[in-house]
């Protein structure tokens, strides 16, 4: 009778005799490994809504001296900061060009996200030109090409230790040397505008493939030269300092502040 009477009790500590041990072998940890989880996202910047650009007169058409204006919008998107920038030639029907004013929110050629972050905006660009006496410019249709550029203004950025970045510089095979003949010829042209001389890498870059779509105040700097355009912007009186890619010039083999 007393067997039977103390059973329960016995079947219970037998539980927790078996099942003790167990939980306790759970409890320790025999190994614990931490890893990086990593993803790399790009720079990207985008350009949205912006229209060909029709400038109109108040003024009578044709008129001596009488300004003809247009402005478009358009949304930019980017997930750094970032520089925009306008590169164009002076509106022009081939012969005879007409002097021109590009803007970007009525203040200036360029523009510059505000802060280390994202941006998203609406922005305008503004164009001008003006005529001058009624026989200077032929009537007609008068065309140009605007060319928008966005820069990113991250000097560094930290990638994942898988990415290799490309840092290889160029060799100096990869540069084409500019011919004496028209080197001379900068040189001559130059002192009249009150420019700087070129560094001499950058007159090595100006005859590289491609060259205008690595810095894009070179293709106003050149129509300069060729006396298409009369004047140059601030930006395309130093066109070298304005690449797509600041790390191009680091790939280049350029240092700016060196000047080589």
């Amino acid at each position: 009778m007393n067997s039977r009477s103390n059973s329960p009790w016995q079947i219970v500590s037998c539980i927790l005799i078996i099942f003790t041990p167990l939980y306790q072998a759970h409890s320790d940890v025999l190994d614990q490994v931490a890893r990086e989880v990593c993803l790399d996202i790009g720079i990207r910047a985008e350009i949205s809504g912006l229209d060909d650009i029709a400038l109109t007169t108040k003024q009578g058409d044709g008129e001596s001296g009488a300004t003809y204006s247009g402005t478009d919008s358009f949304f930019l998107e980017s997930n750094a900061p970032v520089r925009v920038m306008i590169s164009a030639a002076p509106i022009n029907n081939g012969l005879n060009t007409l002097p021109t004013d590009y803007r970007i929110d009525g203040t200036s050629g360029w523009l510059e996200t505000a802060g280390n972050g994202p941006h998203a905006g609406r922005h305008s660009i503004d164009v001008k030109a003006q005529l001058g006496a009624i026989s200077d410019q032929l009537a007609g249709k008068y065309t140009s090409t605007l060319l928008i550029t966005i820069v990113p203004q991250i000097p560094e950025i930290s990638h994942c230790n898988s990415a290799q970045p490309d840092t290889e510089p160029a060799t100096n095979s990869d540069l084409i040397d500019i011919e004496i003949e028209a080197e001379a010829i900068i040189k001559q042209i130059l002192p009249a505008e009150n420019l700087e001389p070129l560094p001499p890498w950058a007159t090595r870059i100006m005859e590289q493939p491609k060259a205008e779509q690595m810095f894009p105040y070179l293709a106003e700097y050149r129509l300069w030269l060729q006396g298409i355009q009369p004047q140059l912007s601030d930006q395309a009186k130093h066109w070298w300092l304005f690449p797509v890619d600041m790390r191009l010039l680091e790939k280049l083999g350029i240092n700016i502040l060196n000047n080589r």
